[in-house]
């Protein structure tokens, strides 16, 4: 089956897609474009044989990153007419394989589970290796202590770090790994810990849980979810 989008810039094109119907050569270009703008280094490869009859046929694809080549994988449904294409559909499988979904999810684990430890063992240079340069930061809540707010980069994060660790009586916290919850790049961590304020002589035990997003063994997103509440009373701060 030989055809052709451009054979004739006269000839009308239909692409259908999740994100929309785009009719036109223009506006077909103007969506591959945006595609691979936000997908810099991703190629598309052909996964089996295409498959042709009078009117059409179909071709089953792969696109994603050289380390993950199938982390989109979909089939292109074309209708023809006078050797040209004047309908693409494309299915986008909403799963991905099932090989590549696990071994993400252990990637994902490993370097969730190597920050923890890191932190756990007082390795905060270790534990900061393991952010991309940038980061999407938040602990949220009581504005009056220092180590709340959003942060964007290693260098900040391990301020919040050295702060953190400063304020409490060393030997006297507790930390406890209760759930990690993973589903591809992202991961929930559902915990406890418990930690004695060195200024006020004030034990606090709270649960906590974080979302982090990880991206090629780097966390690209950490936000913790805190009872600051019972943390700004313990170190004597404003609520």
């Amino acid at each position: 089956m030989s055809t052709s989008f451009r054979n004739s810039r006269e000839a009308s094109i239909v692409v259908c897609l999740l994100n929309g119907r785009f009719v036109g050569h223009d506006a077909v270009d103007a969506v591959v474009a945006k595609l691979q703008d936000s997908t810099p280094g991703w190629r598309f490869t052909v996964t089996g044989s295409a498959l042709a009859h009078p009117g059409g046929g179909e071709l089953s694809w792969a696109y994603g990153p050289a380390d993950a080549p199938t982390r989109i994988t979909g089939t292109d449904v074309a209708v023809v007419r006078d050797d040209q294409i004047v309908a693409l559909y494309t299915v986008i499988n909403t799963s991905p394989p099932a090989a590549e979904s696990a071994a993400l999810d252990t990637a994902t684990l490993d370097t969730v589970r190597a920050f923890f430890g890191y932190v756990g063992a007082g390795e905060p240079d270790r534990a900061i290796a393991l952010f991309a340069e940038q980061v999407d930061w938040l602990i949220p809540g009581n504005t009056s202590l220092p180590w709340t707010g959003p942060r964007s980069s290693p260098a900040e994060i391990a301020e919040v770090l050295t702060i953190i660790g400063g304020l409490h009586v060393p030997g006297e916290s507790e930390s406890e790994t209760r759930q990690i919850l993973v589903d591809g790049s992202d991961a929930v961590v559902l915990g406890r810990i418990g930690h004695t304020v060195k200024a006020t002589g004030r034990r606090y035990d709270m649960l906590v849980a974080f979302h982090l997003t990880v991206r090629n063994a780097r966390i690209t997103r950490l936000h913790m979810y805190e009872d600051t509440y019972l943390v700004s009373h313990a170190v004597g701060a404003t609520p």
